[in-house]
């Protein structure tokens, strides 16, 4: 709820009188992304599985969920898909530079 709210009243988007239907159907306006493709290239690109594998399963999952019509589960599935992608972006440079100096 909080998060919504300071995401709308960055945006000027926020009204007191403004239910939070009308603000989560608002913020259904945008399509939800699924990220498959973009975490199997991360999966197989950058070499570090266990995170690249999980981020193409959750991806999947939101992908399906989507499909379904469920589009808080999507969306829910699709934050952690994001957030393995960039896990697995931001940990390969420390497994290198590890890998590299012992």
């Amino acid at each position: 709820m909080t998060e919504l709210y300071v995401h709308d009243l960055m945006n000027g988007l926020y009204d007191d009188n403004e239910t939070s239907e009308a603000r989560s159907l608002n913020k259904r306006k945008q399509p939800i992304q699924d990220y498959f493709f973009t975490s199997v290239l991360v999966a197989c690109l950058c070499f570090y599985m266990p995170t690249g594998l999980l981020a193409v399963n959750y991806a999947k999952k939101a992908r399906s969920s989507l499909r379904e019509g469920h589009e808080e589960e999507a969306e829910r599935f699709s934050r952690k898909s994001l957030v393995l992608i960039l896990t697995t972006i931001l940990t390969l440079p420390v497994l290198l530079i590890t890998a590299m100096v012992t």
